[in-house]
């Protein structure tokens, strides 16, 4: 699916999970992990439209400690379901 080696591309119903073997430099706008970081792992969680953000941060880690997920990341939240959207 991705063309890039030592990274793989997790597609579920709850999120797209991008794992690296090394850190990557990423710069965004992301809940969590925003700005420059260096991260191995990128998560784009799917949120219903009656999403309750009181604590976007705390359920995004929520989230990532339920996954295993213990390194630095960088986490979004979206409203887009997952199985409506593409990698290219």
């Amino acid at each position: 699916m991705l063309n890039f080696p030592a990274v793989r591309l997790a597609v579920t119903d709850d999120a797209y999970i991008l794992s690296a073997e090394t850190s990557l430099t990423t710069l965004s706008s992301a809940v969590v992990g925003g700005g420059f970081q260096q991260s191995r792992t990128i998560v784009n969680r799917h949120v219903p439209l009656t999403y309750d953000c009181s604590d976007p941060v705390g359920d995004l880690q929520r989230f990532a400690s339920a996954l295993n997920i213990t390194d630095p990341f960088v986490g979004m939240l979206t409203g887009v379901p997952m199985n409506g959207t593409r990698v290219v």
